[in-house]
């Protein structure tokens, strides 16, 4: 059994999360069997991620003083052990690099997050709800084309605690349409329906909290929509639109892999999965022009349960919900289409039986006849989360389902559709329209006739990119995380990793010997420079002006100093700095600082170039002034 970590925090690394408190490694959910030692060891690892970990550091953690052992060979054979479970190899390592004769280096970037606070004892298990896809039944306010959108997580305190700020953060940020999320049900991983990076096909996606890359469960040419996660968490259930035949199919796939199943034909298109019954026995789904449903997951059998009154062309009730302690039925009813072709009506609620039937007429809870783009239930089921433009603008609110209260404002939400909560994690998911997009382009310069080609992109800002010397890699600029951090990729643009953490951070320069990254952040209200290992770890402070702006370094060609502006003079003049640490200075005096490459007036895009090909910043193209700061 794993020695546990006393107050120990979670790791995630790749598509594996690692809980030190009581040693349990997963991938993609899964958890994976790992002896004491090896635990031990990507503990000390982790804690000192991007740094080397001596032999003598991993003998003194596994065993205790006078204990007598072969440690060079249990050592390796432990190594050997995680380096299996994480199918990582020593010749090409992704995650554990061996340093000959000194010991090893964890390579992959490492997220560190304290364990969720506990949640109390009378909070039911949450069956999961997934409205609909922000599809085109219901557009989206002032949308005329399909948009990038981004779903957001965030910490969802009831109203039994105590009011506390509560940010939002960008929980996926891949180019083109990621929509109609769903928590499992212990809150850790998401399913959503997305139209891959080639816009070309909709299918069902799996990610891991924490994890950047998701995992692909569907295949199939037809498009696949609206997935929602069963309360056991061994499958989801999605619809399948087959256009040529005018039919929607109600399938399932198992979580862990196999065949998929169909539960039911429709005979139509236009139809959603918006849920489960909190027992498994049951789908709800919402058909266009026609009502609510549940659909039997054992034998197909249909059970209406509401009647769309007004319908014509567009949706009628949709976004709707069983509650987690199954008594009622909340949905959005349609009353009528305003201009631009957007559904406006009011929030409902069905009061059910124990066996799942309408136990009266349903009752309207909003009294708004507004834009409504999703509703989830709070895990009580005392109160729904839902997003509306009863407001100013489209924004995020919340309700109590009994009595007759008003509803109240979050605050935040702008612009948010289609919702998901966790009460076992208490988070929310929702999507969001981005309203700005820069991409990272490749432009062959080999070719005097070649055209850039897409190379980074996210439905977030993608910036300031940097070839590493050996040109295999490209550290750049994003805010994909939901603030302005560091990240590195391949030259390719494949695989990125987040390497900061810190916020407002910019500026990325390589090391001669493409290990470190130095780069600006603000620190204490003031801009200063770090460097950070290229394959992740601690970043390390290396100006420590409390009073002025350090920006924009740049390495010596030695790698002994980096060179920065400073606004310490009333101007940014050139400073230098030793690259292991120490006090900085001026080699010269009123050397004007000004970017890398780039005059003071120019309007040209910010450009890296290697070899035969550039990296440029593309469309937006800024005047740069080093008074400017670090993430023009």
């Amino acid at each position: 059994m794993a020695t546990p970590c006393p107050g120990g925090e979670i790791f995630r690394f790749g598509a594996f999360e690692f809980a030190s408190a009581t040693g349990e490694l997963r991938k993609n959910g899964l958890r994976l069997k790992l002896q004491d030692q090896p635990v031990r060891i990507l503990i000390l690892l982790l804690e000192n991620a991007g740094e080397v970990v001596t032999r003598e550091q991993i003998q003194k953690r596994l065993w205790a003083d006078g204990v007598h052992v072969d440690y060079e060979n249990a050592i390796n054979s432990a190594v050997r052990k995680l380096r299996e479970v994480l199918i990582d190899s020593s010749e090409n390592p992704r995650f554990v690099e061996t340093l000959p004769r000194r010991g090893y280096r964890f390579l992959a970037a490492v997220t560190r997050i304290d364990p969720a606070p506990p949640v109390a004892e009378s909070v039911p298990v949450e069956t999961p709800v997934a409205p609909v896809i922000a599809r085109s039944l219901v557009p989206l306010i002032g949308a005329t084309a399909i948009v990038a959108t981004g779903m957001a997580a965030f910490w969802f305190h009831g109203r039994t605690q105590p009011d506390l700020p509560l940010k939002a953060v960008p929980f996926t940020s891949y180019p083109g349409y990621e929509s109609s999320p769903s928590f499992s049900p212990d809150g850790s991983q998401v399913a959503f329906s997305w139209n891959g990076d080639k816009g070309d096909n909709y299918d069902i996606y799996v990610k891991l909290a924490g994890s950047e890359q998701p995992l692909r469960l569907t295949t199939d040419p037809a498009p696949d929509l609206t997935p929602s996660w069963s309360p056991d968490g061994s499958s989801i259930a999605f619809v399948r639109e087959e256009p040529a035949d005018g039919n929607g199919t109600i399938m399932t796939a198992p979580v862990l892999g196999g065949g998929e199943s169909e539960v039911a034909k429709t005979g139509t298109t236009g139809v959603a999965v918006e849920g489960w019954s909190p027992d498994g026995r049951w789908l709800l789904i919402s058909i266009k022009r026609d009502g609510l449903f549940l659909v039997s997951t054992e034998s197909g059998e249909k059970r209406r349960m509401t009647s769309c009154h007004y319908c014509g062309t567009g949706p009628g009730d949709i976004y709707a919900g069983i509650s987690p302690n199954a008594r009622s039925l909340a949905f959005f009813k349609r009353v009528t289409m305003s201009t631009g072709n957007v559904a406006i009506g009011d929030i409902y609620t069905l009061p059910l039986t124990s066996d799942l039937r309408p136990a009266g007429e349903p009752t309207r809870l909003t009294s708004d006849n507004a834009y409504v783009g999703g509703i989830a239930w709070t895990a009580d089921s005392r109160e729904l989360v839902f997003s509306s433009g009863r407001g100013d603008s489209p924004a995020l609110w919340r309700i109590a389902v009994s009595g007759s209260g008003k509803p109240s404002r979050l605050g935040f939400g702008e612009n948010a559709s289609s919702l998901a909560m966790s009460g076992r994690a208490r988070r929310l998911l929702y999507e969001q329209r981005i309203p700005a997009d820069t991409n990272i382009w490749r432009l062959d310069l080999s070719s005097p006739t070649s055209q850039p080609t897409l190379s980074i992109a996210s439905t977030r800002l993608d910036f300031s990119p940097r070839y590493s010397p050996d040109g295999g890699r490209i550290a750049f600029n994003s805010n994909r995380s939901g603030t302005s951090e560091i990240w590195v990729s391949g030259a390719d643009g494949a695989s990125p990793t987040q390497l900061t953490e810190r916020g407002n951070s910019g500026s990325p320069s390589w090391s001669p010997d493409g290990w470190q990254i130095a780069f600006d952040s603000q620190a204490s209200g003031h801009w200063q420079i770090f460097a950070v290992g290229a394959h992740g770890g601690r970043p390390r402070q290396l100006t420590f002006d409390s009073t002025h702006d350090s920006v924009r370094p740049a390495w010596s060609h030695d790698g002994k100093w980096i060179y920065f502006a400073s606004s310490k003079t009333g101007r940014y003049e050139v400073w230098k700095a030793p690259a292991g640490g120490g006090t900085a200075f001026q080699p010269g005096r009123h050397s004007i600082m000004l970017f890398p490459g780039i005059s003071a007036n120019s309007r040209i895009p910010e450009c890296v170039h290697t070899g035969p090909s550039v990296h440029l910043l593309n469309p937006v193209a800024t005047r740069s002034t080093a008074a400017s700061g670090a993430t023009s």
